[in-house]
C-alpha cells in the first residue's frame, strides 16, 4: 500500500510542477494605455518587446504588413506606432488621450504578423 501511495504522491508532484511551469511561461498582462503612459521610455520599450515576444514574433524582424500602412522597418516599430495611435499619443509625446482603461493589446491585429 505504501508503494501505491508513494507513486501517487510522485505523480501529483510532477503534475503540480508542470502546472506551475506552465503558468510561469504564460505572458504577463499587457498594460492599459494609462499604465503605458505612466512608465518611462525604457520600461515602455521593455513592455513592447515582452508583448511581441509573448505572441511568438521576432521584434526585430520586418514581418508586419498592413496594406493601409505599408511595411515598417521592424515589428517593434510597427507595434510602437500602432500602440501610440491606439492610445492617442501624438508625435511621441506620452499623453494618452484615447482608450485609457483599455489594454494596449487592442491596438494590434496579431494575425497581420508573420511568424
Amino acid at each position: 500500500m505504501n508503494t501505491i501511495a508513494s507513486a501517487i504522491a510522485v505523480a501529483l508532484t510532477v503534475c503540480a510542477g508542470a502546472l506551475v511551469a506552465g503558468c510561469a511561461a504564460s505572458p504577463a498582462r499587457a498594460p492599459t494605455c494609462s499604465e503605458y503612459e505612466s512608465t518611462n521610455v525604457v520600461q515602455r520599450d521593455s513592455k513592447i518587446y515582452d508583448l511581441i515576444n509573448g505572441h511568438g514574433i521576432d521584434p526585430n524582424a520586418s514581418a508586419y504588413f498592413d496594406s493601409s500602412d505599408g511595411l515598417y522597418g521592424s515589428n517593434f516599430e510597427a507595434v510602437l506606432n500602432k500602440i501610440d495611435e491606439y492610445c492617442g499619443v501624438i508625435n511621441g509625446v506620452q499623453q494618452v488621450t484615447d482608450n485609457q482603461s483599455r489594454s494596449i493589446e487592442g491596438a494590434l491585429d496579431w494575425s497581420a504578423f508573420k511568424k
